[in-house]
């Protein structure tokens, strides 16, 4: 369980780093996979090699190895579309989770409530007065109850 001091004090910044890793190699691997940019790509391939008069072992050995890849391309896309996908939801939601706890001890601040760094809350405020004690002496009884 994360701890206030440890939400308080996170940095996000390598875990957004690693979201914006990963939507580049996702962008690059779809386009490995499906084409796009008008260069090679794995999809192409198995396409010509299905449709491809091939004959023999070495036909059969060839076309079963390029689409078994064509589909690994397919399969890197959609690994790489989950670790994104976690990474941007983790990112999202600490990164929400912490606006929530800086709203939350800023809102407590203003009512004179202090939150330590082991998440426990203090008031910090005037005494509060305690029901049925006299009220607190104002500075005009207090010099008249001196002169006397």
């Amino acid at each position: 369980m994360v701890t206030y001091q440890e939400l308080h004090d996170l940095n996000l910044s390598k875990l957004n780093t690693a979201v914006t890793q990963w939507q580049q190699m996702l962008n690059k691997l779809i386009i490995l996979a499906d084409g796009g940019d008008g260069g090679v790509n794995a999809s192409d391939l198995e396409k010509k090699a299905n449709a491809a008069d091939w004959k023999g072992d070495s036909a059969t050995v060839t076309r079963k190895f390029t689409t078994t890849t064509a589909r690994q391309f397919e399969d890197m896309v959609t690994e790489a579309r989950s670790i994104h996908s976690i990474l941007q939801d983790a990112h999202t939601n600490l990164k929400k989770h912490k606006e929530d706890l800086g709203t939350t001890v800023s809102t407590w601040a203003t009512k004179s409530i202090y939150i330590n760094s082991n998440g426990n809350a203090q008031y910090s405020g005037p005494p509060r007065e305690v029901e049925g004690a006299p009220p607190p002496p104002t500075a005009s009884r207090a010099s008249r109850t001196r002169t006397r």
